[in-house]
């Protein structure tokens, strides 16, 4: 099971008829389940189509096991003794919670965030370099050091300018949520959600943290000649934050003669009292065999085979190649850059944390936080503002629940 045929041979199919001649590969399509977003008919097309091998988005995989459609690998593995070690353990911790312990799928690919730094404009101005295990107080800090006259201490990109953007972002970091443990219980505004609204409202008050575009030139510090690529790429920002996509970005601002910097990248901020770990580990496609399926071992020798190192570097040439790969063998640097800050953490996996910023919340999150930058309204009442509008779609949300 796929999304549709053409996608399956653009991704793998291509390469896999190749390396396995003589199996006919039939696709199963998911796409009209996953563009409707009915998981129910997804669970249908299963359970009438059989599929031997099941790529599924990893939004999905727990409750494929929790029902029964998959197959456990651990068996297998310790038959074949399958090298797991192979692959980044964070991947493989996150997978494994999804199936209480055990191993149920496998993916290529992942993505996480790191603190990219300019490591010129931190020798022009002998500043000590980020370090790891830092917090986003210690960013914050280390931004403020820099004239910003001359240049920006931090830039946190953004197509346009919602301050509760990054504020959501270190509520993530700090495991707070608007929705309390499985969506039951709403969390109202407390002193640690006031405090990072205060931090970020603060830091763009002051000046040394720029966001991209569009920003409100009575409220924040604003660059007149600002550069369409933003002020990291260009130089003029000292730190940014982002995952590998933002790794081309710096390749192709290079190769165009627009960066002329030396940078280098350290683990994301995190949580002080948790600082080996993330809520940022993103999984993508999880391949899985069925677990009712005739065909075991081909699929198992298939699986195999799709995260075999002769695989990454099939995907590292393909249009699928977004992410980074699980492997550790392909994850070590970059340009001479080590890769480790996208893994040296592990995946936070002690519940689940929701944000669920749709477009009316967002709407009234920027409005709240724009009137607190115009010091209209207090932290508080921002706060307030925002938690009202969370209990509206929270009481809809149960209402319309079947």
């Amino acid at each position: 099971m796929y999304f549709n045929n053409d996608t399956f041979y653009s991704d793998y199919g291509f390469w896999l008829k190749q390396e396995f001649p003589n199996i006919q590969f039939e696709v199963v399509s998911s796409e009209e389940a996953i563009k409707k977003n009915d998981k129910q008919l997804l669970f249908e097309i299963i359970d009438k189509e059989k599929p031997d091998m099941i790529s599924i988005d990893h939004s999905i995989f727990e409750v494929l096991i929790q029902r029964g459609m998959l197959l456990d690998l651990e068996p297998l593995i310790l038959r074949d003794k399958y090298n797991i070690e192979q692959f980044v353990q964070p991947v493989i911790e996150y997978l494994r919670h999804d199936g209480k312990g055990k191993l149920f799928g496998l993916t290529p690919i992942f993505n996480s965030r790191a603190l990219f730094y300019n490591k010129t404009l931190f020798d022009r101005y002998q500043i000590p370099y980020p370090s790891e295990r830092m917090t986003w107080l210690d960013v914050f800090d280390t931004a403020k050091r820099f004239p910003n006259s001359e240049v920006f201490g931090f830039e946190y990109r953004l197509s346009d300018f919602n301050p509760m953007i990054l504020v959501n972002e270190i509520l993530l970091t700090h495991g707070l949520s608007y929705w309390g443990p499985n969506s039951q219980k709403l969390v109202q505004s407390n002193s640690d959600f006031e405090a990072i609204m205060d931090l970020v409202i603060n830091a763009y008050q002051e000046g040394y943290i720029y966001s991209s575009e569009h920003q409100d030139n009575e409220t924040v510090h604003v660059a007149a000649d600002a550069p369409s690529e933003g002020m990291f790429l260009s130089g003029r920002a000292a730190m940014t934050y982002g995952n590998y996509y933002f790794l081309n970005d710096i390749e192709a601002a290079s190769f165009n003669k627009r960066a002329s910097f030396d940078w280098s990248i350290v683990p994301e901020p995190v949580d002080r009292d948790h600082i080996d770990y993330t809520y940022n580990y993103v999984l993508y496609d999880v391949f899985a065999v069925h677990s009712t399926t005739r065909n075991q071992d081909v699929a198992w020798e298939i699986l195999k085979y799709i995260h075999s190192e002769q695989s990454a570097k099939n995907i590292s040439l393909s249009a699928n190649s977004g992410g980074l790969s699980t492997l550790r063998n392909f994850v070590t640097d970059k340009w001479g850059k080590s890769l480790s800050a996208f893994h040296q953490l592990h995946p936070r996996l002690d519940g689940e944390v929701k944000i669920p910023f749709n477009n009316d919340l967002a709407e009234t999150a920027k409005r709240a936080t724009l009137d607190r930058m115009r010091g209209t309204i207090t932290s508080k009442e921002a706060w307030n503002q925002i938690s009202a509008a969370v209990e509206e779609q929270y009481v809809k949300r149960y209402k319309e629940a079947p």
